[in-house]
């Protein structure tokens, strides 16, 4: 996962990353930026809010469940509750 964020998500300018990371690749880019402490996690994130809201406000019946899903999985990764998970994978 360090290869991927140093050499795609590091290396890649943002609007390519979909096509290193295709189907729900915002969600697999951000946790992999979470997940190796990504220097840029916070403004990628705060700029997806952003454009995830635009796309709301214009459509909300397609976009708002998708939205909220992403603010879900931000939400459980500022929190900190994947550390559980990941203490009790490597506790065996």
């Amino acid at each position: 996962m360090e290869t991927i964020n140093q050499e795609i998500i590091g290396k890649v300018p943002e609007e390519d990353y979909f096509e290193w990371f295709p189907g729900a690749s915002l969600n697999k880019i951000i946790i992999i930026m979470k997940l190796c402490n990504n220097p840029k996690y916070e403004s990628y994130k705060s700029k997806n809010i952003k454009i995830g809201l635009q796309f709301v406000k214009q459509n909300p019946q397609m976009w708002k469940t998708k939205y909220e899903r992403y603010i879900s999985l931000i939400n459980f990764l500022d929190s900190g509750s994947y550390l559980k998970i990941i203490e009790k994978d490597n506790l065996g």
